[in-house]
């Protein structure tokens, strides 16, 4: 969000859809919490939390039936953020529904 607002002051250009990012219980929040084209985010990486504290979860990031990214942290606990890479963000459809982000179910 800080690159789009920094290229706003610099040049008036805002990013014309954003596309929100929701998590699912026991994930807290993410940050930045929507993806504004193929901005990529501050340092590179989203920041995720989580509720509860879990141990090796499997991540998924969805936007309707289609996965765009999957992968395992080490940990996620109420008061750290665990890393998330941002290269799913190009898969984005910007008229699509809100991506979701929750636990990979089992199976």
């Amino acid at each position: 969000m800080a690159a789009g607002v920094a290229r706003y002051l610099h040049d008036g250009d805002w990013p014309a859809v954003r596309v929100p990012i929701v998590c699912q219980p026991p994930l807290g929040w993410i940050a930045p919490n929507a993806v504004a084209g193929a901005e990529e985010p501050p340092r590179g990486r989203f920041a995720l939390r989580a509720r509860e504290f879990l141990r090796a979860p499997r991540i998924e990031i969805a936007q309707g039936d289609r996965v765009l990214w999957s992968g395992r942290v080490p940990r996620l606990m109420p008061g750290r953020s665990a890393r998330l890479p941002h290269a799913w963000t190009g898969e984005v459809d910007p008229a699509g529904d809100p991506v979701v982000c929750g636990l990979r179910p089992s199976g």
